[in-house]
């Protein structure tokens, strides 16, 4: 990796070598009830559950200094360097269960939303250090109550606007260059927007969201620690507008659409380059449109095609924000057939085939502090599900 702070001599920049393996598993349980019923005039639907999530992540890491520089200018690729050894090994591995509670209560045009949640999160982490053989092993065990409410009216014409709050607490899984677990990244966000349903086979959204993360994970600035080296960033908070739309046409043809500004700044941070820049990363304009044609009918039955559009805007590249990734426009396709158009015996069965950038365009998808990365070439993945 060439690192872009090296040096300011374009013909003899410096360069690293770093390597990592990783492997994540994780097993997730939700078990839950729900108990429906009226008090008078109010209805009530309640939902009540417990969670566990287990997750083991395992990494080896690897970093060798001496490389020798490139000329940007007529790169020569190809100098041997020898092998990138491994330094560290870390196991982490973090158990939460969660227990919740919400109600859901119509009245009249009105509905309204209210829940509570609790959560207990451990975890363990054992780093070996290849250098002194040594084993470190840090504990960490969180716990954190959060809420939920939502209150939202409907008028006769389908125009309902709403308001809601939420409160969130997601375990991070990984630990900074020094080996030390991260802290949970804990949230508050506040949301007004308005959704307006003409008919049966048309959803129109709009909201504007006002969120603060903590310790939200961003790329290390210190370009010694390794490409992969994160650091858990203090605050940031994260405001803009979104809008959505999904409109079946007629009955083979059914169109989505999104658009979202981002607008978010680090507000509090322990590395003064970040402190009211924008994280790296992070469009401020994205957009995507959809459509999907599935014949109903006739020798094509079941069969369906799709396709769409994606827009990235620019993000910035580093933590100073002194240049940003230009932004990008991609195109993707699927085709899917549905078994059950061949008679009763196959219902549940399904076939589908997704293709991302599907013209292989070559584009960078994200840059930080010492380094960019190419987006994904073109992709595709088939799938047969059943489902019952």
């Amino acid at each position: 990796m060439v690192s872009p702070n090296a040096g300011t001599d374009p013909t003899n920049m410096t360069r690293g070598a770093y390597t990592t393996q990783e492997s994540i598993r994780s097993v997730a349980v939700d078990n839950q009830a729900e108990a429906r019923f009226h008090a008078g005039p109010i209805e009530h639907t309640v939902l009540a559950g417990i969670d566990y999530r287990n997750g083991v992540d395992k990494t080896l890491n690897g970093t060798v200094a001496v490389v020798p520089p490139i000329n940007a200018f007529n790169p020569v690729y190809g100098t041997p360097f020898g092998p990138v050894p491994f330094t560290t090994r870390n196991r982490q591995q973090i158990d939460q269960v969660g227990e919740y509670i919400q109600d859901q209560i119509k009245y009249d045009h009105w509905v309204a939303l209210l829940g509570i949640r609790h959560d207990l999160a451990q975890s363990r982490t054992d780093s070996l250090s290849f250098a002194t053989n040594v084993t470190t092993i840090a504990p960490k065990s969180d716990t954190a109550v959060t809420k939920r409410g939502a209150l939202l009216y409907k008028f006769d014409n389908g125009v309902a606007p709403y308001i809601q709050y939420t409160e969130s607490f997601q375990p991070t899984a990984g630990t900074d260059f020094f080996n030390r677990p991260f802290m949970p990244t804990t949230g508050k966000q506040g949301e007004v927007g308005i959704k307006y349903q003409p008919n049966d086979k048309s959803l129109y959204t709009i909201a504007a969201f006002d969120l603060v993360q903590q310790n939200v994970v961003t790329p290390d600035p210190d370009s010694t620690h390794g490409p992969t080296a994160r650091v858990q960033t203090g605050e940031v908070r994260s405001r803009g507008v979104e809008f959505e739309a999904k409109t079946e046409v007629n009955r083979e043809l059914t169109v989505l659409a999104s658009y979202t500004y981002l607008d978010n700044v680090v507000t509090k941070t322990n590395t003064a380059a970040q402190l009211g820049k924008h994280p790296v990363g992070f469009p401020m304009n994205s957009a995507s449109v959809w459509a999907d044609y599935t014949f109903r009918g006739g020798a094509l039955d079941g069969f369906g095609v799709s396709g769409g559009v994606r827009y990235i805007g620019e993000l910035p590249g580093n933590t100073a924000n002194t240049f940003y990734v230009p932004d990008v426009t991609l195109f993707d396709a699927a085709i899917h057939y549905d078994f059950s158009a061949l008679g009763p015996m196959f219902k549940g069965y399904s076939a589908q085939v997704n293709a991302t950038n599907l013209f292989d365009k070559t584009y960078v998808t994200y840059c930080q502090d010492f380094g960019c990365y190419y987006g994904l070439r073109r992709n595709v993945i088939a799938t047969l599900r059943y489902r019952w």
